[in-house]
């Protein structure tokens, strides 16, 4: 279901956004993070009442400056009577928050999937020896496993491997027990390759793009008792080359890098088109 509507999504957003992917990562998220900041201002600016939200903005700075003035003379119920306005109207200024985010939301959706599914990691590249994984649950440990060979596909460690317990520093994306890994080396294609590991007498896929732009998403989770997720180890882009991720947060550097800039955008955009 998510796949078929990120499928769906992207085949919307490719012919839109897929030109920025000839830019440098860090100009990509940058317009990304414009259009995000635009979508949200020309939604306040179609579904609020600017004028009777500019006098709101009017009425706070006035009544900021009375509190300043009532903090002079220390006039202490003036100055609960004037918070108290400011509470109420900073009140009304939240309740008209909501249609704009309301019709931003399904666009800027829109662009966060297309940004996971095309800048969030670094593409594979030719000649690129990239780590595939299959996590287990406990009683898959010490069984031998092993990948499907195919035309143009290396594993540079062999096709079969053993399922050994989990490290503290393998990366997963969950909590597994075992794990085998190959080392695959693919010649570039516009099609991804369809990687099958059988364990079990099951075959279990993940798809593997090696391109100069794109990239298949790295993890499939599957259920069944036998095997629990298949990854790729791909490399987390990094805006700037330095900005990290939160992983305790589950936000990656992307999403990091791409809240750094639509803040001040926003900020920006409201001013220049003169949104209150």
């Amino acid at each position: 279901m998510l796949e078929t509507l990120e499928d769906l999504i992207l085949t919307i957003t490719d012919p839109l956004l897929g030109w920025l992917l000839w830019l440098p990562r860090d100009v990509a998220l940058l317009i990304v993070a414009l259009l995000t900041g635009l979508i949200l201002t020309l939604a306040r600016k179609w579904t609020t009442d600017q004028p009777y939200l500019a006098r709101c903005n009017t009425d706070k700075r006035r009544l900021k400056e009375l509190v300043k003035e009532a903090k002079k003379k220390k006039d202490r119920e003036a100055r609960k009577r004037l918070r108290r306005t400011l509470g109420q109207l900073g009140a009304v200024k939240f309740k008209a928050e909501g249609k704009p985010l309301l019709l931003a939301i399904v666009p800027i959706a829109m662009l966060a999937v297309w940004a996971f599914a095309r800048i969030a990691y670094m593409p594979v590249a030719p000649d690129e020896a990239v780590t595939v994984n299959a996590y287990y649950p406990l009683p898959g440990i010490g069984r031998r496993v092993h990948m499907v060979p195919q035309q143009d596909v290396v594993a540079e460690n062999g096709w079969i491997q053993q399922v050994r317990p989990v490290e503290e520093d393998d990366f997963a994306f969950g909590i597994y027990d075992g794990m085998a890994s190959w080392e695959i080396n693919a010649k570039p294609r516009n099609e991804p390759y369809s990687l099958n590991i059988r364990f079990a007498g099951e075959s279990f896929g993940i798809p593997l793009q090696v391109h100069e732009r794109l990239y298949t998403n790295p993890i499939v989770f599957i259920d069944d008792p036998r095997i629990e997720a298949l990854t790729v180890d791909l490399t987390e882009y990094r805006p700037f080359g330095f900005i990290p991720g939160i992983p305790m947060l589950m936000l990656q550097p992307w999403i990091i890098g791409y809240l750094i800039f639509v803040v001040p955008l926003s900020l920006v955009l409201k001013r220049i088109m003169r949104v209150h």
